[in-house]
């Protein structure tokens, strides 16, 4: 049965899972026809690395099949060690046989295979263009695994990792889990049947040796084919470039600080196989010098253990848990016992695996790389490129990261145009490979899941602001402030703050506050916005938008009434997190209100880029106003939660005033002024989500603002609660059509326009409706008056809850009081 199902109702991701056992089954008869059982390794395929899916099962796949599914289901990659091994364990000690050799060409062409001298046996394509090969071969001792291993790694460009004896490689039959899951799947080649020999395969050693250094012929073949100084020529030709790149390697001195800042970056609590490489590569680095051996074991020890957290370089790991200095102290001894004598560039791996976590290599590593770029076999120049550009997974994308912004290929070949390597080629000759095509094929290129804007966090980010996982790691579009800030006088500031709110100590506090709050937590949405009025111009209030939008570097955009007016807001996109207009004069558009209402609210917020398909991003934005009329904006009522209105008669400032105002803060005004936002105003007293306080400009907008409908109610609504309170007699229901002739005077012709104003008024004060049958008294009978529209302008709580029957009496009653009258 190929498919196997489990009755769990499947989540979105489970839905989408599937295993086959025919193609597993298949895939281990190839590898060894005559084994009944196999060692298996599950690992956690998400970016978290859960610990609980680290299993080895040892077993026939009859007897492991339903927890490889179970695990796999659940989010597990599933592996098979290639090699035989005691069935006891998964480590160098328990491999008894070598099976195979084999390949992760881990993105280089399937065609590479085609290289190795040997018949191949099976292609697996463990996911969308990436593929592992294996050739089967017999009698091979254990110890010349590696060379032929590395042999492998040479003819066809695969993962350099790939060469310890108990690796174990991804099961054809169940799905591929690091992002989309999709089912591993493979078929053996037409040659699987003939296993190669043990000197077919020894022979790839010499093989690869002779291909790096050419054909080999002696000096007397030479000269029998050509005179002396031709063969001098040819030879001169072919080391040119050889002795134009003979610039000695980095010393592990120079490495060994690079490497262990590197190293912050690369979490230590991973399983075993993936750890002890690691450990490895420093053993390596550090060659036999008993002194930087030391420093590198104490370095892999604070790595292994849980460094110190450091506020200045902030590590996203705690360290393993599993670490235990007994151990440690035997990997240590082991990998420096063993006199590792892998290439010089071991410590790379921890390099790539530290950009992938999020490392940038200080300038004062360039020096160092610029050594390791020129020296021989070395492919740095792609560190260095690393530097600026990244590979946008999501997106399928460029990214420059100096400019933090998408860019083509083209424009990518033409900023690297000046950068390039010499190589040889497989027929002696050189060629000058560029750098932008050196970095595009180069598996240590730096590579993103995608990017976010995430402000006031580091350059790179792989959760939300809530904790949650963002599925991997995302350059952060954030770049941070627009100065430095440093602490300073911002009496000028305060001095301008005073009077633009009239020196009332509470709007002075408030919008202090409103300021700070945003510096000291950028990634908080505020839900209000704030709006200085000033009938004279020239008060400061643009200079103080000013100045803040400086504050937010890149972050701060002046705006006009038309980019808050316009359905096209993708410069909201780009971001922004604080905006200010100057001069606004939004009155008129009601539209307009419920947009701001939208911009200062809501946490997500939807795009519209002219041209473009919507989206949805996240709403950071922060929205200051600035205007010389006091019905600048419409506001329903002052007691909306959204705007801050301060608005006060200021006297303006003379040229002189100004000019002396800009220039504190050019001269070191703007540094000072964020200090004192960031670090002198006490933000916890701020209550974010609480309504802005009613000020005397807010109650002069929204009176402003009212249409003359609203104005006639809510005079209508204030006179009854006042007599009322006077205890007069009342009449909290009025019939509208009485109404409609008292608002637009005695013997004037009222039409459907004024109608509709009146109902939008009493609807949006909130005054209850009925339609009832009214009565009338004559000569002490009650007779029907027809029907009537009632509105309840007095009591409305009270009104609301009433019955038809109760309103028709209560009319008759105000009816009977103003007859008698």
């Amino acid at each position: 049965m190929n498919n196997h199902n489990i009755s769990k109702k499947p989540t979105e991701t489970q839905a989408r899972w599937e295993v086959n056992r025919a193609q597993t089954e298949r895939f281990l008869r190839v590898l060894d026809p005559e084994a009944s059982a196999f060692s298996f390794q599950t690992f956690d395929d998400s970016p978290s690395k859960r610990m609980h899916l680290i299993r080895v099962l040892h077993g026939g796949l009859a007897e492991v099949w339903d927890e490889l599914c179970s695990l796999s289901q659940v989010g597990a990659g599933v592996f098979v060690t290639v090699n035989e091994t005691n069935l006891l364990g998964r480590s160098s000690g328990n491999v008894v046989r070598v099976r195979a050799l084999f390949a992760d060409l881990d993105g280089a062409p399937l065609e590479n295979i085609e290289r190795v001298p040997l018949k191949p046996s099976w292609v697996t394509v463990s996911s969308e263009g990436r593929f592992h090969a294996y050739w089967l071969v017999e009698n091979i001792k254990l110890d010349e695994f590696r060379p032929l291993q590395k042999a492998i790694i040479d003819f066809t460009g695969s993962d350099a990792s790939v060469c310890d004896l108990p690796r174990v490689m991804r099961l054809p039959g169940f799905p591929h889990q690091k992002g989309e899951p999709t089912l591993v799947k493979g078929s053996p080649t037409k040659d699987y049947l003939k296993c190669n020999t043990r000197e077919q395969a020894l022979a790839l050693v010499q093989t690869q040796q002779t291909t790096r250094s050419g054909k080999i012929m002696p000096f007397s073949g030479v000269f029998k084919e050509c005179g002396e100084q031709e063969t001098m020529k040819k030879l001169a030709a072919k080391t040119e470039h050889l002795f134009a790149n003979a610039i000695e390697a980095p010393t592990a001195q120079e490495l060994l600080p690079l490497v262990a800042d590197m190293l912050k970056f690369v979490s230590s609590n991973v399983p075993r196989p993936e750890w002890w490489p690691h450990l490895a590569a420093m053993a390596h680095l550090a060659g036999g010098d008993e002194a930087i051996q030391r420093e590198a074991e104490a370095i892999c020890r604070e790595w292994s253990s849980g460094f110190a957290q450091d506020d200045s370089k902030s590590t996203r790991y705690a360290g393993s848990t599993l670490y235990n200095d007994a151990d440690f102290d035997k990997q240590w001894l082991d990998c420096v016992s063993r006199n590792y004598t892998g290439e010089r560039t071991t410590w790379r791996s921890i390099r790539f695996a530290a950009v992938q976590g999020g490392w940038i290599a200080p300038q004062t590593s360039f020096p160092v790389f610029a050594k390791a770029e020129a020296a021989s076999r070395s492919p740095d120049l792609v560190d260095v490129l690393n530097e600026q550009w990244a590979w946008l997974e999501d997106e399928q994308i460029i990214f420059d990261l100096k400019f933090m912004t998408s860019r083509s290929r083209e424009q990518m070949m033409g900023a690297t145009a000046a950068r390039s390597i010499v190589s040889e080629g497989d027929n002696g000759k050189t060629k000058r490979v560029s750098g932008y095509n050196l970095w595009f094929t180069s598996p240590n290129r730096r590579q993103l899941a995608g990017r976010k804007f995430l402000p006031g966090h580091g350059p790179f980010v792989d959760k939300d602001i809530k904790g949650k996982p963002l599925g991997g790691i995302l350059v952060n579009l954030w770049q941070g402030w627009g100065c430095e800030p440093v602490k300073g006088d911002v009496e000028p500031l305060k001095a301008l703050i005073s009077k633009l709110c009239g020196g009332d100590p509470e709007e002075i506090r408030y919008l202090t506050w409103r300021i700070a709050i945003k510096l000291q937590k950028p990634w908080v949405k505020v839900p209000s916005y704030v709006l200085i009025v000033t009938s004279a111009e020239g008060t400061g209030k643009s200079q103080l938008g000013k100045f803040i939008v400086g504050l937010y570097g890149k972050h701060g955009k002046i705006i006009t009434d038309r980019e808050v007016e316009s359905s096209f807001d993708d410069w909201k996109a780009d971001g922004i997190l604080f905006a200010m207009s100057e001069e606004v004069s939004l009155k008129e558009k009601k539209s307009t209100a419920n947009r701001l209402k939208a911009m200062t609210s809501m946490e997500v917020q939807q795009i519209n880029p002219k041209g473009k398909p919507a989206f949805s991003t996240e709403n950071y934005l922060d929205l200051y106003f600035t205007a010389n009329d006091h019905n600048a904006l419409y506001i329903r009522n002052d007691k909306e939660r959204r705007p801050f209105i301060v608005q006060h008669d200021v006297e303006p400032m003379s040229m002189a005033e100004a000019q002396a105002l800009q220039n504190w803060y050019d001269r070191g005004g703007k540094e000072a002024m964020l200090f004192h936002f960031l670090h002198e105003v006490d933000g916890d007293a701020f209550a974010i989500h609480a309504p802005a306080p009613l000020t005397s400009g807010k109650t002069l907008m929204a009176e402003a603002s009212r249409s003359p409908a609203e104005a006639f109610v809510d005079e209508l609504i204030v006179d009854d609660a006042e007599a009322a309170r006077q205890g007069e007699d009342a009449a909290p229901l009025r019939d509208f059509r009485e109404l409609l002739v008292e608002f637009l005077g005695v013997g004037e012709r009222g039409d459907k326009r004024a109608e509709q104003a009146l109902v939008r008024a009493l609807t949006r004060a909130g005054a209850p409706r009925r339609r009832i049958r009214a009565w009338i008294e004559r000569e002490g009978k009650r007779e029907s008056a027809g029907r009537k529209t009632l509105y309840a302008v007095g009591e409305m709580n009270v009104w609301r809850g009433k019955g038809p029957e109760e309103w028709a009496n209560k009319y008759l009653e105000q009816s009977l009081r103003k007859a008698a009258k």
